[in-house]
């Protein structure tokens, strides 16, 4: 049995096929089918999860235990995931990557869970420049250019904002890509594109250990000791 908690406004709703919404752990009458998934509203953890469950929880619960499974907002729309297949083929050559983020809800753990996407995909920076502005103005930026080495260069930004915006641009050798979720809009309405299905979670979800705790907490600390402004 999968507990997958998750905010369903991000779901992508044709995804959900046979799996079951519900408001709490207690309206589940069968807990021994290991086949069923049932999504919960990540605003309602309860304590005395069933044993046998396999719990999936969105990063930016900020709640982490051992054994469950993490997932990661940018890394589970679809978008990303096709953006990083032409990233990773052109790997060998030299390129710069742009990304731009307007965060509405959940700022801080939003940002330290895309740069541990972001760092998945291109490794560890050898060289890191941050500028954070004074978070209590409106609008608050934090702002990384970032040097992987091999040529490839990084200048992200995120920033608070009313609405939530994700745009990011790829520019290799031979290779431009550019995504905005907003000029898909016009295409899927309603904000579809910044919807992800449920595959996607069980699929690109990580183990929560002591490794991907140490991985968060250095972005954590690189974040905290930044130039402030």
């Amino acid at each position: 049995m999968k507990l997958l908690y998750a905010n369903i406004k991000k779901l992508d709703v044709s995804s959900l096929g046979n799996c079951s919404v519900v408001g709490s752990v207690k309206e589940i009458k069968d807990t021994n089918n290991e086949g069923a998934i049932y999504i919960l509203p990540v605003t309602k953890l309860e304590s005395g999860l069933p044993e046998n469950a396999k719990v999936y929880m969105p990063f930016n619960s900020a709640i982490l235990r051992n054994g469950w499974r993490v997932y990661f907002d940018l890394e589970s729309y679809s978008f990303y995931q096709k953006a990083k297949e032409v990233i990773e083929k052109g790997k060998a050559s030299k390129g710069v990557f742009r990304y731009r983020r307007i965060i509405r809800n959940d700022y801080e753990s939003l940002v330290i869970g895309d740069l541990f996407v972001l760092f998945s995909l291109f490794g560890e920076p050898r060289d890191i420049q941050v500028k954070i502005t004074d978070q209590t103005l409106t609008p608050a930026h934090t702002i990384l250019t970032l040097n992987f080495g091999e040529g490839t260069l990084a200048h992200v930004e995120f920033t608070v904002g009313a609405d939530d915006r994700i745009e990011l641009e790829w520019s290799g050798i031979n290779t431009i890509l550019e995504f905005d979720s907003d000029q898909t809009r016009s295409i899927q309405p309603d904000g579809a594109s910044l919807r992800y299905s449920i595959n996607s979670i069980l699929e690109k979800s990580h183990r929560v250990n002591l490794e991907l705790i140490t991985r968060l907490n250095k972005i954590n600390e690189l974040l905290g000791g930044g130039d402030h402004s």
